[in-house]
């Protein structure tokens, strides 16, 4: 989990990587989703990104999505040069 700021406020959004066993073969379909708001109502409110990957074990998933960079045009998951990306102009549609 990484927090990043936003216009609506300091450590906003809230960045989560996580592992779901994949049924027909071996390894995990990595997926994110971007809590908004922290300590209030928005706190329910999500961006869910879905499938970002696959990893056949979850050190690979760490080291190919575990690093969050926010950026100040939107939210890199991982280092790749593919890395999937979410810019802030969708992050900031909320409201």
């Amino acid at each position: 989990m990484s927090w990043g700021d936003g216009r609506y406020g300091k450590a906003f959004y809230g960045a989560h990587v996580y592992l779901e066993p994949l049924e027909e073969e071996l390894g995990y379909s990595v997926r994110a989703r971007v809590f908004i708001g922290r300590g209030t109502f928005w706190s329910s409110y999500q961006h869910e990104m879905g499938e970002i990957g696959r990893a056949a074990s979850d050190e690979e998933a760490v080291e190919r999505w575990g690093t969050l960079i926010w950026r100040p045009d939107g939210l890199q998951i991982g280092n790749e040069p593919n890395a999937p990306f979410l810019p802030r102009r969708k992050l900031e549609n909320h409201r």
